[in-house]
């Protein structure tokens, strides 16, 4: 019997793909009104990690993946981690086993103290009720820098009405219960690190 395995992990690899896109998170990176945006904001998130030059990465929350595969072409010492085991497996089977991808509990991270050059959490925090211990929990596991990214209020609530999208939540995306202006994320973040760039 004769199997073809690079045809059978290709259409795995599509199969993946699809869910992906269909996926709450990483849609944004596929519609039309709003990839423009989501993949200028992947380029600047590439260019500011290509100038930290650091040796190894924690995304935290990494959701399916979409952003830590790009990412990893750039530095292959990642490990993603998520508390969505569904989004994780995602993950998984859309990239494979290059990165180390992990399922996490909400609180406490299970790494040591300063165990990364770079921890990176990418629009997380506004789905995290105890933000403020993931904030801790960022600062502790990070060796040199910490790098986190919150939309903008009320102008994404404001961008999500021009793309037609959440009305009944008045802009709202599904899953944000906080919300942070440039000025109140910095205020928060200053209590904890030394900022470089808002």
């Amino acid at each position: 019997m004769f199997f073809n395995l690079e045809w059978e992990n290709k259409m795995k690899n599509k199969h993946n793909f699809t869910k992906i896109k269909e996926d709450e998170t990483t849609k944004k990176y596929f519609d039309r009104l709003s990839k423009g945006p989501t993949h200028k904001f992947i380029e600047n998130i590439i260019k500011e990690i290509k100038r930290l030059k650091v040796k190894n990465i924690l995304d935290v929350g990494c959701g399916t993946g979409y952003v830590t595969k790009e990412i990893a072409k750039i530095n292959q010492n990642i490990t993603a981690c998520d508390t969505d085991a569904g989004r994780i497996r995602l993950a998984k089977g859309f990239i494979g086993n290059n990165i180390n991808f992990l399922t996490i509990k909400p609180g406490k991270l299970p790494f040591k103290d300063n165990s990364f050059d770079l921890v990176i959490c990418l629009e997380v925090l506004e789905h995290v009720p105890n933000y403020k211990g993931l904030i801790k929990e960022l600062k502790r596991v990070s060796r040199k820098y910490v790098l986190i990214t919150v939309p903008n209020e009320p102008y994404f609530r404001i961008a999500n009405f021009l793309r037609l999208k959440y009305f009944k939540s008045l802009g709202n995306s599904p899953g944000h219960i906080n919300h942070f202006t440039k000025r109140k994320i910095a205020e928060i973040l200053k209590r904890q690190f030394k900022i470089k760039k808002v």
